[in-house]
């Protein structure tokens, strides 16, 4: 395995841990008190961690067929993360935030259906280029910043700091990992696009995280989906 592949692979096992951590007070702790929905949501989105671990591992000792047959499953599991997400903004809409009655719901609501939706993106797009390695892998890899994102925002969230401060923090050392990831390609002698994508989306949703609960035209889409 090239250092650059193993480095990635440390990489992608350092957010799994990130992600059990930070999910561990709300989620795996309470594990059989948790309604089924929140296992819907959780149980694929472990699985594609994993997958993204062990298919460079299975890529770079020559089980081609697997790291193949792998693939294919896994497009099963990213639809199941896909829906997943989505009953999981609707239950925190329909919910949560309506017993919390706060403003948090608003920017929940963009940042998850954002994520979501590049989420899915990226899968796609790594699914079409699967033929040419670099565009393929960079775009897999990327797929695990919308995981690293909930599971972050949870580990550094500090007591009485406002969810914006929170979350622009999370996005902000987000953004530093991608930058990272697109220094070491430009050291390697090219700089490809899929970081750049990422870089471009995280930055958008980060700049507009800290204001969107203030556009009216989105709290009340918003309401009008929560109350039609």
């Amino acid at each position: 395995m090239t250092i650059y592949y193993r480095s990635i692979t440390i990489f992608l096992a350092v957010v799994f841990l990130t992600v059990i951590i930070g999910f561990t007070p709300s989620y795996f702790k309470p594990f059989f008190e948790n309604e089924s929905i929140f296992h819907f949501h959780a149980l694929p989105a472990v699985l594609w961690i994993m997958v993204l671990i062990v298919q460079p591992l299975l890529f770079n000792i020559g089980k081609i067929k697997v790291h193949r047959m792998v693939g294919l499953i896994s497009l099963i599991i990213a639809f199941w993360v896909f829906i997943g997400s989505l009953l999981i903004i609707d239950h925190m809409l329909m919910v949560t935030f309506n017993e919390d009655g706060t403003n948090a719901e608003y920017q929940f609501a963009f940042s998850s259906i954002v994520l979501s939706s590049g989420f899915l993106v990226f899968v796609a797009l790594a699914y079409y280029h699967r033929k040419n390695i670099h565009l393929h892998s960079r775009y897999m890899i990327s797929t695990v910043f919308f995981a690293l994102v909930p599971g972050l925002i949870r580990v550094i969230g500090f007591d009485g700091v406002s969810l914006s401060q929170n979350a622009s923090l999370t996005y902000s050392i987000s953004i530093i990992l991608i930058f990272i990831l697109i220094l070491i390609d430009y050291k390697k002698g090219k700089v490809y696009l899929p970081y750049l994508i990422l870089m471009a989306l995280f930055s958008f949703i980060a700049i507009l995280f800290t204001s969107i609960h203030e556009w009216d035209w989105w709290r009340n889409l918003v309401d009008a989906y929560r109350f039609w």
